[in-house]
């Protein structure tokens, strides 16, 4: 971690959150590319089936890196932020979320961005609390028990209707990918790591050996404990409900990554910086890498199901295309020519994502190539929207300086 040199009032970057961004797009990638270009039978089994389930960790990650970030920022200021400044974001989160159901023909869906939305509100409210660190552990204990005390029971008299069934995430939900228990733990858990690491940053702290140590072995210790239960017959399965073997095993991941991604800040910064994601970045890989992934499997059918052999290079080409750009655009997003600009293009952003939401809920993705643009479209409008911000009473040079 290090601040900006602009002074203590810049906004704090801390390299190792986005290299786990970084690790989680990559996972992400695997994993989407997988059950898209391999044949049913090498997704699922064999070297390959391995490679394709370890990138269904990848929200995992995301969710967790959300809620690192808000408990990081957050423990820098005096008061907590407006809330208000966090509902468009979370307004358009949801938005962007909605291309997934719309262009597959459905109403609504509760997926990815969806999500992300939820986890940053349910941290943003948590973090109000007189001690919100203690409020987070205890939503957390509370979200663990509902899945895996409280909820089997739940289970064997039926479904409590659909709110109910998201909360507990015993039984899957239509249209919903992510359900609260035991999802939102991740990010809980994030908030209390981040304002950690941000309270042994004022302090100039370095983790200790002993840190270091107690990581390796709880690591260590999760891994075992879900190899022993799959060993012993039990489902490690996430989809549509979560199994206590998988949020084991994924516990285990998290860790692992924590120290993989400070590890590479701190001993291959060349590394770090090819492989960290800032926010702008991570969000727009989302359509970026679902966008190549279709126009392979789209445009080239007959290179579709591949061989391992071939999809370790074709991944490996979309890992590196993806990266590059949601870069540019993310940086393009930053230059003066955009910022004199500004409102405008938000307003321009704006006109396009209820252009392609209009196209996408007629259309019902009835085309491939055409509900494929839609999203792409519509999702990248939504990243440069919140990027680039509401749009403002364009600026004014000559008033302010007749003011002055």
């Amino acid at each position: 971690m290090h601040a900006s040199p602009s002074g203590a009032s810049a906004r704090p970057v801390w390299v190792a959150l986005d290299v786990m961004r970084g690790l989680a797009a990559v996972l992400m990638i695997l994993n989407h590319a997988g059950f898209a270009w391999l044949s049913a039978r090498n997704a699922t089994e064999s070297i390959s089936g391995y490679v394709v389930f370890a990138g269904s960790f990848a929200p995992v990650l995301f969710f967790f890196v959300t809620g690192a970030g808000a408990g990081f920022s957050d423990a820098k200021r005096r008061r907590p932020a407006d809330f208000k400044l966090l509902l468009p974001k979370v307004a358009m989160l949801v938005v962007a979320d909605q291309f997934f159901a719309w262009t597959q023909g459905a109403a609504w869906g509760l997926d990815f961005f969806s999500f992300i939305a939820i986890s940053a509100l349910v941290v943003d409210l948590a973090s109000r609390a007189r001690r919100s660190e203690l409020c987070c552990a205890l939503l957390a204990i509370g979200l663990l028990l509902m899945r895996y005390g409280v909820g089997p029971m739940l289970g064997q008299q039926g479904s409590g209707g659909p709110l109910l069934d998201w909360l507990v995430g015993v039984k899957p939900v239509a249209g919903v990918s992510y359900p609260a228990s035991p999802w939102l733990v991740y990010p809980l858990l994030g908030f209390i790591f981040g304002r950690n690491c941000a309270r042994a940053r004022w302090e100039s702290v370095r983790p200790s050996s002993r840190a270091l140590a107690v990581s390796l072995v709880g690591t260590a210790f999760l891994f075992t404990a879900s190899a022993a239960m799959a060993w012993r017959g039990l489902a490690v399965f996430r989809w549509g409900t979560m199994s206590a073997t998988y949020f084991a095993l994924s516990l285990a991941v998290l860790l692992a990554s924590v120290q993989v991604a400070f590890l590479v800040e701190k001993r291959s910064p060349r590394a770090a910086g090819a492989l960290a994601l800032p926010g702008t970045a991570s969000f727009a890989l989302i359509p970026v890498h679902y966008f190549l992934i279709a126009v392979v499997s789209g445009a080239m059918p007959g290179w579709v199901p591949m061989p391992p052999s071939s999809f370790a290079m074709f991944v490996a080409v979309a890992v590196v295309l993806s990266f590059l750009a949601s870069g540019v655009f993310a940086r393009s997003l930053e230059g003066p020519a955009v910022r004199q600009q500004r409102s405008w293009l938000a307003l321009a952003c704006l006109g396009l994502i209820v252009a392609c939401a209009l196209a996408a809920i007629v259309s019902k993705g009835h085309d491939h190539f055409v509900a494929t643009a839609q999203l792409f479209l519509g999702q990248m409008a939504v990243a440069a929207f919140v990027a680039l911000g509401w749009p403002r009473r364009p600026y004014a040079p000559s008033t302010d300086v007749a003011r002055g």
